[in-house]
């Protein structure tokens, strides 16, 4: 007699396999999403840092140009003891005039760099230091603009000097 022995050989996976591989699924998934959200973490703070630095370029940029560009016709003197109307450097402010020959105003408001007409930082900038200062000690007088923008944790400490091209002004009483 011949005996005939039927196995059972169905195709597929067991429990624990099963659930081995979904675990593994699963931590992997975690760790794909975490370095994901990670990623866009480090692109918004890098956002905010190039917002920073491009909104503190800007202001720089325009505050030396209209320093450079200052002429001494149409200077606002507010104040009779100052010996040099253009260095007129008052309340974190300094006047002058600019390229349309109107007098020209900066000064810090409420974490902004406000010029005359509108702020020329942008919201989410810091500003928490603006400072004007006079250096006279070579014939050319310059001006010292510093200023500190941060943006969260971070902040940037800028300085830079300007030298008016016409230096004359310093000529008026």
């Amino acid at each position: 007699m011949i005996n005939i022995i039927k196995t059972n050989k169905k195709g597929g996976f067991t429990l624990i396999e099963t659930m081995v591989a979904i675990t593994i699924f699963l931590i992997t998934i975690f760790l794909v999403t975490q370095v994901y959200i990670e990623t866009i973490r480090m692109e918004r703070v890098a956002y905010g840092l190039l917002n920073r630095d491009n909104s503190v370029r800007y202001a720089l940029e325009l505050m030396a140009r209209d320093i450079r560009m200052a002429k001494a016709d149409s200077i606002s003197i507010s104040d009779s003891d100052l010996s040099d109307a253009f260095y007129d450097v008052l309340d974190m402010g300094v006047y002058y005039s600019g390229n349309s020959y109107s007098t020209v105003k900066y000064e810090l408001k409420n974490g902004r760099i406000e010029r005359t007409g509108g702020f020329i930082t942008g919201a989410n900038v810091i500003i928490s230091e603006l400072n004007f200062e006079k250096d006279d000690t070579y014939y050319q007088p310059r001006i010292i603009i510093s200023f500190k923008a941060s943006v969260g944790s971070s902040s940037i400490f800028i300085q830079t000097s300007v030298t008016p091209r016409y230096p004359y002004i310093r000529e008026i009483p």
